[in-house]
């Protein structure tokens, strides 16, 4: 889920579902679509199925939908791994509570079907 209208490459409208954050505050999803990232490591990610959220203040990533399309996921003393066929994707240790990713960019590019050998990565 994110805020960033500009982060989709491809964002069909949706009325009337809402998403409950921790403090029970409701907030609205207005489209879903998909998300091309750039990591620090040059990867690139196309997130798929990615709720616009006007109103989140974070960026979140469901452990719960990549483990669901065939990600491993692994937390461990305050450490997440994140891994695709025996490729690690993303690893990130936790602060307050949460996981935070950090320095993941926009991608400049319009959404390219690659090869993940050459780094895209199908999320």
């Amino acid at each position: 889920m994110t805020s960033k209208k500009n982060w989709f490459v491809e964002c069909k409208s949706e009325n009337g579902d809402s998403v409950y954050m921790e403090n029970n505050q409701e907030c609205e999803i207005v489209g879903v679509g998909l998300v091309l990232l750039k990591l620090s490591n040059n990867k690139e990610v196309l997130l798929k199925g990615v709720r616009h959220v006007p109103k989140l203040k974070r960026n979140i990533i469901s452990l719960g939908m990549l483990d669901d399309i065939g990600y491993s996921i692994h937390a461990e003393k305050g450490c997440l791994e994140i891994v695709k066929q025996d490729r690690v994707i993303l690893t990130r240790r936790k602060k307050e509570g949460l996981y935070i990713a950090r320095k993941v960019n926009r991608s400049k590019y319009a959404l390219v079907s690659k090869s993940e050998k050459d780094n895209e990565l199908e999320l």
